[in-house]
Parts: C-alpha cells; sequence; structure tokens
C-alpha cells in the first residue's frame, strides 16, 4: 500500500505513529520553553533584546543586581538595629500610667524601650503586687513597645500610685512623666 514500516521490539509500526508522537512532545516542549520566555522578558525590566541567549543573559543580570540590593538592605537594617540597641539603660524611659477603674480594677498603661526579658520582669511584679492580668494589648514601633493591661487585684485594694511606684523601682529608672 505505500506506506512504511518500522520494527519495533517484534511489532510493525507505521513510520508515521513513530514520528508523531515524537513531534507532539517536541512541539510540548518548545511551547513550554517559549512560554517560559515569555513569563521572564515580562518580569525582568531592562530586556535589550527579543532573542533566547539576550533574555536569559539579561534575567541572570537582573537577578544580580537585586541580589546586591537585598545585601545593601540587609546591612543597612544591621546598622539600624545596632544603633537602637546602644540605648544606654540610664537614658532609657519609662513612661507608666494607672488608672483606676474600680475599687479592684485597674488599667496600665507602660510605654518603654524593648529589652530582652522586660515582660517577663512586669509579669512577676504584677503578680508579687497581687494582681491579675485579665485583657493585654501590646504593640511595639521602632525600639518602643506599648504594653496595655487590664488589672484586678486578686485580695486587697491596692492604690494606684504605690502600683506606678512599684513598677518603676522595678525597672530601676527615674520616670519621665
Amino acid at each position: 500500500d505505500g506506506k512504511a514500516f518500522v520494527t519495533t521490539k517484534h511489532k510493525k509500526v507505521k513510520e508515521s505513529e513513530c514520528k508523531s508522537k515524537n513531534l507532539e512532545a517536541e512541539r510540548k516542549r518548545r511551547k513550554r520553553i517559549q512560554d517560559g520566555l515569555y513569563t521572564l522578558r515580562a518580569l525582568v525590566p531592562k530586556i535589550s533584546k527579543m532573542d533566547k541567549a539576550s533574555i536569559v543573559g539579561d534575567a541572570i543580570d537582573y537577578i544580580i543586581d537585586l541580589q546586591k540590593n537585598i545585601k545593601e538592605l540587609q546591612d543597612e537594617l544591621k546598622e539600624l538595629e545596632e544603633q537602637d540597641c546602644e540605648v544606654n539603660d540610664d537614658e532609657l524611659e519609662v513612661e507608666v500610667e494607672v488608672h483606676k477603674i474600680s475599687a479592684r480594677e485597674f488599667l496600665l498603661k507602660l510605654m518603654c524601650s524593648h529589652k530582652p526579658g522586660q515582660f517577663l520582669r512586669i509579669m512577676e511584679t504584677l503578680d508579687h503586687l497581687g494582681l491579675e492580668v485579665t485583657d493585654i494589648n501590646i504593640t511595639t514601633c521602632n525600639a518602643s513597645v506599648l504594653s496595655i493591661l487590664n488589672l484586678k487585684a486578686k485580695d486587697k485594694d491596692v492604690v494606684a500610685k504605690s502600683l506606678r511606684d512599684s513598677l518603676l523601682t522595678v525597672f530601676s529608672i527615674k520616670p519621665c512623666k
């Protein structure tokens, strides 16, 4: 009938069937590569030429520039963090506000610089004073921490002024207000 046959592992198969499987797989592979190049070309802002080698080369240059920018920003962030950590303990300012809600309930606002283990010291002090935390909200900004606590006295009435003084004593810091 004029068709060519190829023998593959003891079977006779039409030559056109073998080629079409390989051709289809190759077309799909080329399509995936082309789609990847289109995506890469869309992501890289400075493409000099539209050929494959230029697209890949420009993408490599762009990635190297991004890595340099990351390194510079990380170095700058590290410097800023080191400057924040150089705050002298004697110069540390703490703002403590105690508002009496009822005979046994208080609202405590505490604004101070961040130091490791500081929150634990606050909680231990409050527990030592016989106060229970019913609600807490903590917010940070730069190197400062704002803690707003709702407190309830466990056994006895607590005077707001003595609570404020006790917290300032724990920090061993002169109040700024």
